[in-house]
């Protein structure tokens, strides 16, 4: 099974509420809040003909998950310029919305730490660990009440079931580890990172993260002269 098209639509402002840079030590703080609007379908289905059913695609083949969804994020950086030597964090959360189906996602949530230094002004080292949580699927009352008052209905009953076997196979935690090498020079960064799963616990029967591998191209341009400075995800 497969599928392809647009998925969301993410607003998703930032904003330093500290910047400072005092003697050697510069710190930087950021928060943020932002709207994923869905824009893609979240009901596309698959025509099994032999035993003459339509279903509905597994959630992650769909292409958005159909709820709006509010988005908040803080980070946080200091930078020691004289030892070229950076540690920063990150945590989102994600507060999923109901859809047309009055389902919702689990709510997720993840922190990250970071660890980056740069050796002969264009070579950067960066480690990386990130814990996520992804809650398990959810729905609104009156959904679950209309399970509940019509187990004799036989379609009602099945839904039920189908609905139920779906949340028993949602939700997550896992710990990545995240080394990355990276090469900058005249604004332009290549990079090379691997994504590395340390910890995974799934509930019920879900696809497990791999091992993942990324090569990038970032392009950075500035309107006055500074510092070179590496990329860095916040």
């Amino acid at each position: 099974l497969s599928n392809s098209g647009m998925g969301d639509l993410i607003i998703f402002p930032r904003y330093d509420i500290y910047n400072k840079t005092k003697g050697n030590i510069r710190t930087e703080a950021s928060l943020g809040i932002g709207l994923k609007i869905p824009i893609g379908s979240h009901t596309d289905t698959v025509d099994f003909s032999r035993s003459n059913t339509i279903e509905y695609l597994p959630s992650t083949l769909q292409l958005s998950t159909g709820g709006k969804d509010i988005m908040l994020y803080a980070f946080y950086f200091r930078e020691y310029k004289k030892q070229k030597f950076r540690l920063f964090a990150n945590s989102l959360y994600i507060k999923k919305g109901y859809n047309s189906l009055d389902d919702k996602f689990g709510d997720y949530a993840s922190l990250s730490l970071f660890a980056s230094k740069i050796f002969f002004r264009k070579w950067g080292i960066t480690t990386q660990i990130k814990g996520e949580q992804i809650g398990q699927l959810n729905a609104k009352k009156s959904k679950l009440e209309r399970f509940e008052n019509n187990t004799d209905d036989f379609l009602i009953d099945f839904e039920a079931g189908s609905w139920n076997d779906k949340k028993d196979n949602t939700g997550a935690k896992k710990v990545f580890f995240i080394p990355q090498i990276s090469y900058s020079q005249n604004g332009i960064t290549i990079f090379v990172t691997s994504e590395i799963p340390l910890y995974q616990y799934l509930v019920g029967n879900q696809i497990g993260s791999k091992k993942q591998f990324t090569f990038g191209v970032n392009y950075r341009f500035q309107i006055k002269e500074c510092e070179p400075e590496f990329e860095l995800e916040k």
